[in-house]
This record gives structure tokens, C-alpha cells and sequence, in this order.
């Protein structure tokens, strides 16, 4: 199922003859950034989730995390923290920060199980995202909380930890995740 959908990006990707010979348009770099990693889609509701890649057993470390930051580079966002990632942990995570931001914002948790991508922590990206800890199963991630009136650069309500656990197959927030509405008395936007 996911090679047709893949195939399909490609194709809606190939050169128009307008561009630049040698230059990939975007949905071609997705396309193949999603078949590199043995994705077939990136969702967004809640913890949202992707068909997940083959198994990382057999790959080094070094080739499991470059596998996971293509996943992170083909939904549109440059890694910025890869210290919450082990593909030997059934979850871990790498931060990342949307591409050609000039502001550092906004960000998304991306989630691995074993290795492979699963989902990202929220449908809506967050203003400041960090990673905190890790078990074999939990990863923990703060959120830095605004005021309605406050700018991007100088957050004022504290901030917020979440845990997410791979439970059943699955990620589950085990903790409340803020809201992402900026008039919300607390958002992590």
C-alpha cells in the first residue's frame, strides 16, 4: 500500500521543466525521504503516526539515526535535538524545528519505536519543545507555557512536562498536553 502512495507522490513530484536541471521540487524530496525511511504518510491528530519502517534490527546506530533524521527531514523540519534518540529504546524522540524558520519556532516531537517513526507528539507544532528524559518506554518532553500576551521570544507561564509511553503497540500521553490555542491562559502554541 505504501509503494502506490509513495510512486504517486513521486510522479505529482517529477520535473515540470521550469526548474533548474538537477533540482528535485519538494514533493519528489518527500517522496523520497518517505521511501528512504519506509514511510507511507505523516498524520496530525493527537499523536499523530506514520505506517512504521522495517524493523532497525541488523542496522549500526549511526545508520538507525540517519534513517530517523530523513523521516524528520522529509515532514519539513531540520533536527535540532537528537540526544533523546536510542533505536534500542522501544521509545525515544528527536526535536525538531520547522525548516527556514528564522525564530527557532515553531517545533515538533518526532517519536520512534525500536528505531522506527511512529508519530510526532502533538497535530499542532509547539513553540518550544525540549526533550527531558528517557526510560525504555517513556520519553518526557517540556513544553514551554505562554500568556495570551506574551511574545514568541519570552514565554512567562513556566513551563509543563508530558510523558509518552509506547502502550499497546502505541504512543499515549500520559499527562495532559497543553493547549496549542494562543488565548488559552496557558498554551504552548
Amino acid at each position: 500500500m505504501a509503494k502506490p502512495m509513495i510512486r504517486d507522490l513521486a510522479r505529482r513530484g517529477r520535473r515540470t521543466g521550469d526548474e533548474p536541471a538537477g533540482r528535485r521540487s519538494r514533493g519528489r524530496q518527500v517522496a523520497c525521504g518517505l521511501a528512504l525511511c519506509g514511510l507511507a504518510w505523516f498524520a496530525s491528530p493527537g499523536v499523530a503516526s506514520g505506517a512504521a519502517s522495517p524493523p532497525a534490527s541488523g542496522r549500526s546506530p549511526a545508520a538507525g539515526l540517519n534513517l530517523a533524521i530523513g523521516a524528520v527531514k522529509a515532514a519539513g523540519y531540520t533536527p535540532a535535538d537528537t540526544s533523546g534518540y536510542d533505536p534500542g529504546r522501544s521509545l525515544s524522540v528527536i526535536i525538531g524545528i520547522l525548516t527556514g524558520s528564522a525564530d527557532g519556532h515553531p517545533q515538533q516531537a518526532f517519536l520512534f519505536h525500536d528505531g522506527r517513526y511512529v508519530g510526532v507528539d502533538a497535530g499542532v507544532a509547539s513553540a518550544s519543545t525540549s526533550w527531558v528524559w528517557s526510560t525504555n518506554d517513556t520519553v518526557a518532553l517540556q513544553y514551554q507555557l505562554y500568556r495570551p500576551d506574551d511574545p514568541m521570544c519570552c514565554p512567562t507561564g513556566g513551563a509543563t512536562t508530558v510523558r509518552f509511553e509506547w502502550l499497546g503497540g502505541r504512543v499515549v500521553t500520559a499527562d495532559p498536553l497543553p493547549s496549542a490555542d494562543w488565548n488559552a491562559p496557558l498554551s504552548r502554541r
